[in-house]
């Protein structure tokens, strides 16, 4: 559990001007201690060759735990942070874990500046339908002046 210990992101301390910083923190279920990796634009995004890394590029993964060499029901929370070079740009985004790692609450969070550019809540759960099989069920929120306003809701099949 969490123990009522939250993290928060706080601006980081930049080695050198002009560099995107991309840190992923994460706090394993056997651990109190949160645990910190660092990756280069490169390490983190699928670039496509001579593409210049934005806040905005694609990924190389779809959620930041699948970036840590472990089993995913180990990983209670990760949060992924995200800020560009000069400092104006922001992405985060803050996942929970639960049921072995199947079921997730995926907070995103986008700033430029002060100005928020996206803020949003998304939960998905893997349930057992005995007709269809296994079926991920994906509610997201946009979330706008303190409320949660629903925005997307899907059961597929997987």
């Amino acid at each position: 559990m969490n123990k009522g210990r939250s993290i928060c992101w706080r601006p980081f301390s930049l080695e050198a001007a002009g560099v995107m910083v991309i840190l992923l923190k994460y706090k394993l279920r056997s651990e109190d201690q949160w645990r910190s990796k660092r990756f280069s634009p490169y390490e983190y995004f699928d670039l496509e060759e001579g593409e210049v890394p934005e806040i905005d590029s694609v990924p190389d993964k779809m959620h930041a735990a699948e970036y840590l060499d472990l089993p995913g029901e180990e990983v209670e929370h990760t949060l992924l942070q995200l800020v560009d070079e000069d400092k104006s740009e922001l992405l985060e985004v803050k996942e929970t874990f639960w049921n072995a790692g199947e079921n997730r609450i995926i907070e995103v969070l986008r700033k430029s500046g002060n100005d928020v550019l996206h803020n949003e809540l998304i939960i998905q759960t893997i349930r057992s339908n005995l007709a269809m099989g296994e079926e991920i069920e994906t509610v997201r929120f946009n979330r706008e002046k303190l409320c949660n306003t629903l925005n997307f809701h899907s059961i597929d099949c997987i």
